[in-house]
């Protein structure tokens, strides 16, 4: 969004007060129409995390992610791993 570039991701966290702030939500993905904003015609949930804003409220990285299906199969594994000890086997999709 900013069209900055930087050497590492540490260096752009670095940065992040910065960052363009969406107050009332919304997408600014550039990949297609998020099933977030369009359950119909959205093409898939492209929701990408903000670590530091996730660590500044104590939430884990997987806290806004509703299924492994929405992840790279590498990160099934964690996901499951780790949202099953938050919220429970039965809560997990």
């Amino acid at each position: 969004m900013s069209g900055r570039r930087y050497d590492s991701i540490a260096e752009a966290f670095k940065s992040h007060q910065s960052w363009v702030k969406f107050p009332l939500g919304g997408c600014a993905c550039t990949f297609g129409v998020c099933t977030r904003l369009d359950p119909v015609a959205g093409d898939r949930d492209w929701y990408e995390p903000c670590e530091p804003a996730l660590e500044s409220d104590a939430l884990p990285w997987f806290y806004f992610i509703p299924s492994v299906e929405n992840l790279r199969t590498e990160s099934h594994e964690e996901y499951l791993r780790e949202s099953r000890a938050l919220w429970g086997d039965d809560q997990i999709t």
